[in-house]
């Protein structure tokens, strides 16, 4: 990279559309509820460092004293003085990374994937605390696997209301012409079979 740039990337930033379709899929805490507390990018502190310049390799981080004031848990992904990740629900990652709500709200592996373009609500890391073998994988090909089934799932019960619904309306056919032919329609509760 020429100097007094950054370093080019392949990959675009995510849009705002993205990041507002990926906020209606987050689960929200029951401490957020009311409407006055929905995340806004004003909500974070934004960074004062400027362009063109890198960041010196520190041991532990030069943001420290930098938090905005306010009652702990106001950030997005913080309960309890807890900070979990807003995907997966990880605790224990080794860098917090941006995502749609915003800055320090996903562990390394869902930043990374947010970023790429590829996090989906099946995708959880292994060591994730709500991973479930038969829902979540850690692996692209098996996500987009996952994701197939469930569509051909919902496919099929959609074909099998509309079966049903064809059968009512056979039935009701079938009862509305007993009902023509003046032979009333008979039950198996008329047999004593029930």
């Amino acid at each position: 990279a020429a100097p007094g740039r950054g370093a080019r990337s392949k990959r675009s930033r995510a849009t705002a559309a993205a990041a507002a379709a990926w906020h209606s899929l987050v689960p929200r805490p029951p401490s957020q509820s009311s409407p006055s507390s929905s995340c806004s990018s004003s909500d974070f502190p934004s960074s004062n460092k400027p362009s063109g310049t890198a960041r010196p390799n520190g041991s532990g981080g030069g943001s420290r004293g930098k938090k905005s004031p306010g009652p702990a848990g106001a950030e997005v992904g913080m309960e309890a003085g807890v900070r979990r990740c807003t995907h997966c629900a990880s605790e224990k990652t080794p860098q917090w990374r941006t995502g749609p709500l915003g800055p320090k709200t996903l562990c390394n592996a869902c930043g990374v994937r947010f970023k790429s373009g590829r996090l989906m609500p099946e995708y959880r890391p292994a060591a994730s605390p709500t991973f479930v073998l038969t829902q979540h994988s850690n692996s692209h090909r098996k996500v987009m696997e996952l994701r197939r089934q469930k569509e051909l799932l919902i496919i099929r019960g959609s074909h099998r209301d509309a079966a049903a619904a064809a059968a009512a309306a056979a039935a009701a056919a079938a009862a509305g012409s007993a009902a023509a032919t003046g032979r009333p329609e008979l039950m198996f509760r008329d047999y004593g079979v029930c």
